[in-house]
């Protein structure tokens, strides 16, 4: 697994590949997007579609997690869009710990939070 990780002017955007996967964590200077205060927001997980369904996926979204967690972050948000993604990958996200916290009235885009443990051990 490979992490890069870019500062920017307000904002530090971490990308962390492996063979078949990838994801970005961009973690905000100062809170964004209103009364939600998100300060780390994951995007473009992706995995190879030869090698969907074998936990790529899941080890991707853990890395970005913990990458959040080691930044100080005690949570993250993510925003799903079926548009883009289907209903199975949100219920997905659900079942790996995160709770909606926002959505349109259609029901086609929902924001999604999750509570990280950043007790040390």
């Amino acid at each position: 697994m490979i992490i890069q990780e870019q500062k920017w002017a307000n904002h530090t955007r971490i990308l962390i590949v492996d063979e078949y996967a990838s994801v970005q964590l961009e973690i905000f200077d100062k809170p964004q997007f209103g009364s939600l205060n998100i300060t780390a927001f994951i995007y473009n997980l992706w995995t190879d579609p030869d090698h969907r369904r074998k936990g790529y996926a899941k080890r991707m979204l853990a890395a970005a997690e913990r990458e959040a967690a080691s930044h100080g972050q005690s949570s993250v948000f993510l925003d799903w869009n079926l548009k883009d993604t289907p209903q199975a990958i949100r219920e997905w996200y659900m079942r790996n710990g995160y709770a909606e916290v926002g959505f349109n009235s259609t029901g086609d885009y929902s924001r999604l939070k999750k509570e990280l443990n950043t007790t040390k051990r």
